[in-house]
């Protein structure tokens, strides 16, 4: 017996039924691409989020703005903030020769206690602490000096190398008198942060240097892409108002949009919420009464 051939009716069945299992497929395949995309996505803001925590407590929590030889935050607003950050960290070997009440030469150790470079007289302010009286601490001080080009090798105690280093400072008359062996001299490097957009419209947190003689340079990218606007700063003074005046400043809070796309696949709890924020509250040196804490979370829908 011939079996029979496919009828046109079975034909149709079967063609629909392929048809069904292909669209369930790609329907299938496209939603687990869109929920990797979407993992990829929080991943990303996640890995952000981290840098930030990591970044912006080390960098501005050094800063003291309340010092009376002056602060070390120049100018702030809502959306940047300029200000001395510490980059390098040594220690004063031997007494300082005063050459006068404005200048003298430091005998630093060559070795850095901290930092990743040395000082650097083109474009480094140095903060360096003086102890008037090593029997308490009501009249300790930070001598504010400009560096002027770094001199000869000379040792310090103890055979170790050290390097001369000639100063100019704005402090008090006594300046270097008080300045004693031991004490730690800070590099400072003036610096900028800011929110900005690049050319393709993505947010970024940025940062630039200064050079005296050459203005600001390019803003480089730190952190994003954030949010358009994703970045607010707010100020407080040490009793906890908030401020606008740069030597009021004890604590700054920091508050960070994370990402701009990716929808979360169908079902996900926050499918619409596609933005985190990281709040970050930095207190800076100086302020005994302030601490430093951080909150990490997913934004409402539509929060900028």
């Amino acid at each position: 017996m011939t079996p029979r051939g496919w009828s046109l009716v079975e034909l149709v069945v079967g063609l629909a039924l392929t048809g069904l299992v292909a669209v369930a497929a790609h329907r299938a395949l496209a939603a687990g691409h869109r929920a990797h995309r979407w993992q990829s996505a929080r991943a990303e803001r996640s890995a952000v989020a981290r840098d930030a925590m990591a970044i912006l407590p080390g960098e501005l929590r050094g800063l003291d703005a309340t010092d009376s030889a002056g602060s070390d935050i120049v100018a702030l607003s809502s959306t940047s903030i300029t200000y001395k950050a510490v980059r390098a960290l040594r220690v004063l070997c031997r007494a300082p020769v005063v050459a006068d009440a404005r200048s003298g030469t430091l005998v630093v150790a060559e070795d850095l206690r901290w930092g990743t470079r040395g000082i650097d007289p083109q474009r480094d302010s140095l903060l360096i602490f003086a102890e008037a009286d090593p029997t308490t601490p009501e009249d300790d001080y930070w001598v504010r000096a400009q560096p002027a080009a770094l001199g000869s090798r000379l040792p310090c105690p103890g055979g170790k190398p050290g390097l001369s280093l000639g100063v100019r400072h704005a402090g008090p008359s006594e300046g270097l008198r008080d300045v004693r062996p031991g004490a730690p001299v800070y590099a400072q490097e003036l610096m900028q942060l800011e929110a900005y957009a690049d050319r393709q419209g993505d947010w970024w947190l940025g940062a630039r240097q200064h050079a005296p003689g050459r203005g600001w340079g390019r803003i480089q990218p730190v952190l994003g892409p954030l949010a358009p606007e994703g970045l607010r700063l707010a100020y407080y003074d040490p009793g906890g108002a908030p401020t606008g005046v740069p030597r009021e400043v004890a604590r700054i809070d920091i508050r960070l949009v994370v990402g701009s796309g990716g929808q979360a696949p169908r079902g996900a709890r926050h499918r619409a919420r596609t933005l985190d924020t990281l709040v970050l509250s930095v207190a800076l040196r100086g302020n005994r009464r302030g601490s430093s804490r951080a909150t990490w979370g997913l934004s409402e829908p539509g929060a900028p």
